[in-house]
């Protein structure tokens, strides 16, 4: 069964009719009032403008299919171009922290060295305190050795000049002593 479709322009009207198997009629309201080369003309052109609405309604899909997959290249071509600028801008930001890390760490080995260096003056010093504090050490045994020597010659001292003094005493006599002198 044909569909009818009216179809109106500025100087008539006319009725195109699509048979199932694609066909189109054209039939002119106003046959009769218009000439057979002016009726020609309207046909003609109505037949190409149904054409062209033909043609876009059957390239519609592809169209609309087109335009999709257009925008769906246009929308990968952008997330491409954020997954390469994210991946440069996470190179940098490696790249920074590798410089930062290599500051950092030429920083540390500086200040280590500077502390080893300082700890090995603190342990030099360190034995140097110990071996004069050894010698103080000594001395002060060697002091207290001389002392002890000089408090027992002085008690010599003293015992042989009470001697002394006592053998001067008159009547006293040395086997009397205790002390056996």
């Amino acid at each position: 069964m044909a569909q009818l479709r009216r179809i109106q322009t500025d100087t008539s009207e006319y009725y195109v009719a699509v048979s199932p198997e694609g066909v189109l009629t054209f039939n002119d309201s106003q046959s009769s009032q218009i000439s057979p080369h002016k009726k020609t003309l309207n046909l003609v052109h109505n037949a190409g403008e149904r054409t062209t609405e033909a043609a876009q309604h059957a390239t519609s899909p592809n169209f609309r299919a087109e335009s999709l997959v257009k925008e769906a290249i246009e929308k990968l071509k952008l997330a491409q171009d954020r997954v390469e600028s994210a991946e440069a801008e996470r190179q940098k930001t490696l790249e920074e922290v590798k410089a930062f890390s290599d500051r950092i760490e030429k920083a540390l080995g500086n200040r280590l060295q500077e502390i080893d260096t300082v700890l090995e003056q603190a342990n030099s010093r360190v034995a140097t305190a110990e071996l004069q504090l050894a010698a103080a050490e000594e001395r002060v045994r060697a002091t207290e050795l001389r002392a002890i020597e000089a408090e027992n010659a002085l008690r010599r001292m003293e015992a042989e000049f009470r001697m002394r003094i006592i053998e001067k005493i008159p009547g006293w006599n040395r086997v009397s002593n205790p002390s056996g002198r």
